[in-house]
């Protein structure tokens, strides 16, 4: 492996034992080249300090162009899945490498199986052990060149684990023990990169929480960099499986009339009066079973409430506010919520619609009704939040955009000089998650200029 291999490695972030456990590379020589990004990196802050803001104007418009196609180029790196990703998966690798990397493991697990499985206090016989356990670490190392499978990955994590190498005690250096965690942390890494594309593949709650179980204390305790993004990765994807199930549920054994509340409301038509009434005809009609029937129907008209006020808010194409004034009042006579959430389930309602002007325009109109309440705050923030979308859509329209120049550019000077300004501040800006959803990406991962992580 060459230094600029190297340098890339480490730009990607990678650990520096890592890759001088897994290439066999000397961690002096690491040491050094990451030195050099680290000296590069000054250079070119001290460049850009020194060097004076005033250019001709062909060349402005040169980097302009050159740092426009850059972020979109940088956009879609990100958004697609990563080559860290596809380089890492076992499918891609030929059938040579495949029956090259079963070779090694059963080669591994023999070795294992031969070490003697008790303590034996003769030289001749702890000199076999050490031979042995060395050997074992020459075809880990081999394995875990390769991307593995799940399966692969817990193997090679259980023959490190192995209570034959516990016996090794002093007949072995420091630095052999050394490279046995490397090891260890290691296999998690792959098991780490196994689970995620697992993980991936499937939409089951059964089958991804047999994944999630294969996530031990240890292994958290053992290599947390590594293991706990996929833990947490896989619990958020069981619970938003769980919440969607919830929610379709919900659609399928709420009533047709209160439906027709939330498009009533949607379109402005709706009597409060009227509502009201059948928002209780229907939640009492579910209070048969029950013994505390007014316990019973006010529960259910609360959970009416909620699916109206999430008709409104996540379903915008179908419920699309027309009128939001008269909505914010209508949603306050059904006693739905106060003033501060009122506002939030319009405005969510708009945004989703991308009509950022009469959101911002319903906030101006309910900070004039509402002088002197304490709702500034929660005002305050609804309009912050506005914003922060608009912006987000503005951005990835100036990135995927491809037919208007003109606007384009329009739209690169303006968070130019937004950045520049401290007006934004590009980590704050969120440009979704990326195509595999395994992250979510920020304007700071594409800006050039963004300040790095220490390597």
């Amino acid at each position: 492996m060459n230094q600029e291999q190297i340098k890339e490695l480490l730009l990607k972030g990678f650990d520096k034992e890592l890759i001088a456990f897994e290439f066999d590379i000397e961690l002096a020589e690491i040491e050094k080249v990451a030195q050099e990004i680290e000296e590069d990196f000054e250079k070119t802050l001290k460049d850009n300090t020194t060097t004076t803001s005033v250019k001709p104007k062909a060349v402005r418009k040169r980097r302009e162009k050159f740092n426009l196609e850059k972020l979109k180029e940088k956009y879609q790196e990100i958004y697609s899945t990563s080559s860290e990703l596809k380089e890492n998966m076992y499918d891609s690798l030929s059938s040579e490498q495949k029956e090259g990397l079963s070779f090694y493991i059963a080669k591994a697990k023999s070795i294992v199986n031969k070490m003697p499985s008790e303590k034996m206090k003769d030289k001749e016989s702890k000199h076999s052990r050490v031979m042995q356990a060395r050997d074992l670490m020459t075809e880990i190392k081999k394995i875990l060149k390769y991307p593995l499978t799940v399966k692969y990955a817990e193997e090679v994590y259980n023959l490190l684990h192995s209570d034959k190498l516990l016996y090794l005690g002093e007949t072995v250096d420091k630095s052999f023990m050394m490279s046995v965690n490397d090891a260890i942390k290691l296999s998690i890494e792959r098991l780490a990169q196994a689970l995620n594309i697992e993980y991936l593949k499937t939409d089951k709650i059964e089958e991804l929480t047999k994944l999630r179980a294969k996530i031990t204390v240890e292994m958290i305790k053992e290599n947390p960099m590594a293991i706990n993004v996929i833990n947490s990765k896989i619990l958020e994807k069981i619970n938003k499986i769980k919440r969607i199930k919830a929610k379709k549920e919900m659609e399928r054994t709420v009533p047709n009339a209160i439906n027709e509340i939330a498009i009533r409301l949607a379109k402005g038509t709706m009597v409060a009066e009227e509502a009201n009434r059948i928002i209780d005809e229907e939640a009492s009609k579910q209070t048969e079973d029950e013994e505390d029937k007014s316990v019973a129907a006010e529960k259910n008209r609360r959970y009416y409430l909620v699916y109206i006020a999430d008709c409104l808010m996540e379903r915008a194409d179908e419920f699309y506010i027309e009128d939001p004034v008269s909505a914010l009042r209508q949603i306050q006579d059904l006693s739905m919520v106060e003033t501060g959430k009122a506002l939030k389930i319009i405005s969510t309602n708009l945004v989703e619609r991308h009509d950022y002007t009469r959101a911002k325009e319903l906030c101006e109109a309910v900070d004039t009704m509402c002088r002197g309440e304490n709702i500034y705050k929660t005002i305050n923030s609804i309009r912050k939040e506005i914003e922060s979308k608009e912006l987000t859509y503005f951005v990835l329209n100036t990135i995927k955009e491809s037919g208007n120049v003109e606007d384009q550019k329009q739209g690169f000077e303006f968070l130019q000089k937004a950045i520049n300004s401290g007006k934004i501040a590009p980590k704050t800006i969120s440009l979704g998650k990326t195509e595999d959803g395994s992250r979510m990406i920020t304007l700071a991962d594409i800006w050039e200029g963004t300040p790095k992580k220490e390597i």
